[in-house]
C-alpha cells in the first residue's frame, strides 16, 4: 500500500506536545542561569572594586608630589576613586565620601551593575597617604582596616585591606582575616 497523495509533515498536536516540552526545560534552566549570572555579577564587582582600591594606593605612591592622598569613595550606586591635591584642607587620616568629592579631582569612576548591593565599612571611604599606608586604620575590635562587602541573589564576597595597604578578595565563603 502506498501514500500517493499523503502529506509529510508534523500534526498540531505533535508540534503543540514538543512546544510544551521546550517551555518546561527552559522554566526548569532559566533560575539556574539567573544564580550563575548573578555570582558572576558578584564576583566581577569585587574583582573591580579590588583593583580601584589597589590603583588608588597606587597612585598615592606615584603621586606623592602633588597629592596629598588619594581616595575611595562608595557613593550611592558606583564606587570613585579621587585625588587630593597637597594644598587641599582634607584630613586624609579620616577619610569620607562627600569630602573626598569636595577637595578631590575625580581619577576614575564605576556603576555597580543591577541586583549587586556593595556595602563598605566602617566608613564609606579610604584613603592612602604617599606611604601607601590606609586609612581609617585599626581599632580595638577589628584589625582589617577596610573591608567591602559584596551582596547580590544571595553571594556574598569580600574585599579586605589591611592596616599596610595590603588588598585581599577572599575565597567564596570566607570573610576578611
Amino acid at each position: 500500500m502506498s501514500w500517493k497523495g499523503g502529506q509529510a509533515g508534523f500534526t498540531v498536536l505533535e508540534t503543540l506536545f514538543v512546544v510544551v516540552i521546550l517551555a518546561i526545560l527552559l522554566g526548569l534552566a532559566f533560575p539556574a542561569y539567573q544564580r550563575v549570572v548573578m555570582e558572576r555579577r558578584v564576583q566581577n564587582t569585587t574583582r573591580e572594586i579590588a583593583a580601584d582600591v589597589r590603583v588608588a594606593q597606587q597612585a598615592a605612591v606615584a603621586k606623592s608630589a602633588e597629592a596629598k592622598c588619594v581616595g575611595v569613595a562608595f557613593e550611592g550606586r558606583g564606587v570613585r576613586v579621587y585625588v587630593v591635591p597637597q594644598e587641599a584642607s582634607f584630613d586624609c587620616t579620616r577619610p569620607s565620601a562627600s569630602g573626598l568629592r569636595a577637595y578631590g579631582v575625580l581619577l576614575s569612576s564605576q556603576e555597580y551593575p543591577t541586583g549587586v548591593r556593595v556595602e563598605p565599612g566602617p566608613e564609606d571611604a579610604l584613603a592612602f597617604i604617599p606611604s601607601g599606608i590606609v586609612y581609617p586604620t585599626c581599632n580595638e575590635n577589628n584589625c582589617t582596616a577596610f573591608r567591602v562587602t559584596v551582596r547580590g541573589g544571595g553571594h556574598v564576597r569580600y574585599v579586605c585591606v589591611n592596616p599596610a595597604g595590603l588588598v585581599t578578595v577572599p575565597p567564596p565563603g570566607a570573610s576578611c582575616p
